[in-house]
């Protein structure tokens, strides 16, 4: 067993109160596993109505655990969908372990992902009532990316709603850089060279270079939760938060290097005839709605945006919302406003 396998056993809380204080807090929305494969899961939520009137596809971040998308109290995407009557099936990425330490791109598509989505048609009482609806996929962070890759393979008419996706990192000009993009196009910015010293990469060195991107952030957040501590809605729901951004997830060291070189170096979403693990990708001719945070500091506004510029066939709707990368999903205002006019109107 590597140091980075037992770390994440020794940091994993399945056990006694905590987990159940985490249930209590969290309150996740009952599931059945309808596929595992290594570290990789398969979700599916049953929908409230007794006949589904649609069906999501849901590609959670890599980096973040996927509760963020099912978080209770009125927060929780998943039931929202579900109150609308979706049948929602989501992978869950899993803790990788020391048989993902070559897994890269493709081989995490052709052997992971696109098989898991198979197994996830077969199952969907929604197809088998509308067998030829097209997919709808949600991705959030880089599972929008996975999802843009998927449907370029497989399902060229899906509808797509990517939330806070880096499309195209690279868009703004070189005077504008992110932190994040100088890191990227930095040659000592080596994910490869670290994922193969470590098997995977560690969660704790992500979660550093994401709070060094705002250094002040993390007091911030803690200020406003004790401002707020007297408050049991603001309460839970800033507690809800730093349970789940201190629960991250290692990569698989490969797995990493390639989205980065491809999606930060390569820009090879922007190419006119993307090849390799990209293929296909340019030639989406479905419905995507964008989610775009104008605060976001991890995925600036115009690197979403790239989307409408990087899919020429396609039909983007473009739904842009004050807040940060996660404050754009769950604000109240995307809750009330922005979630109803993507989700809501296709039934």
């Amino acid at each position: 067993m590597s140091a980075v396998t037992l770390f994440e056993k020794l940091t994993t809380p399945k056990f006694g109160a905590l987990a159940r204080w985490n249930r209590e807090l969290l309150q996740p929305t009952p599931f059945s596993v309808i596929h595992q494969h290594h570290g990789l899961q398969v979700r599916h939520y049953q929908a409230w109505s007794s006949t589904p009137k649609a069906r999501a596809l849901i590609f959670p971040s890599l980096i973040n655990r996927p509760y963020v998308l099912d978080l209770g109290r009125g927060r929780s995407l998943i039931r929202a969908l579900l109150g609308w009557g979706y049948e929602v099936q989501l992978f869950d990425w899993g803790r990788p372990g020391e048989f993902d330490a070559d897994l890269g791109l493709e081989h995490f598509l052709e052997d992971r992902l696109l098989p898991a989505w198979q197994i996830a048609d077969a199952e969907s009482r929604y197809l088998h009532l509308h067998p030829d609806a097209p997919p709808h996929l949600i991705g959030h962070c880089l599972g929008g990316v996975l999802a843009l890759l998927a449907a370029g393979r497989r399902a060229p008419h899906a509808r797509l709603t990517l939330i806070t996706t880096p499309v195209d990192p690279m868009a703004e000009n070189s005077d504008q850089d992110t932190l994040l993009q100088a890191w990227a196009k930095h040659p000592s910015f080596d994910f490869r060279q670290l994922g193969r010293q470590l098997a995977t990469i560690p969660w704790p060195i992500l979660q550093a270079s994401f709070q060094l991107l705002r250094p002040v952030a993390q007091l911030q957040r803690w200020r406003h939760g004790l401002q707020t501590w007297s408050d049991p809605a603001q309460r839970d729901a800033w507690l809800q938060m730093e349970v789940w951004a201190n629960d991250a997830v290692s990569v698989p060291g490969e797995l990493m290097a390639d989205l980065i070189e491809n999606v930060y170096r390569d820009r090879s979403l922007t190419k006119p005839h993307p090849t390799g693990s990209w293929r296909g990708v340019r030639q989406l001719r479905g419905e995507i709605h964008a989610l775009i945070a104008q605060d976001d500091h991890i995925v600036p506004e115009s690197c979403a945006s790239a989307v409408e510029r990087l899919l020429p066939l396609a039909n983007v709707h473009l739904h842009r919302v004050r807040g940060g990368h996660l404050g754009a999903l769950l604000s109240r205002r995307s809750r009330s406003e922005v979630w109803p006019r993507i989700w809501a109107t296709e039934l």
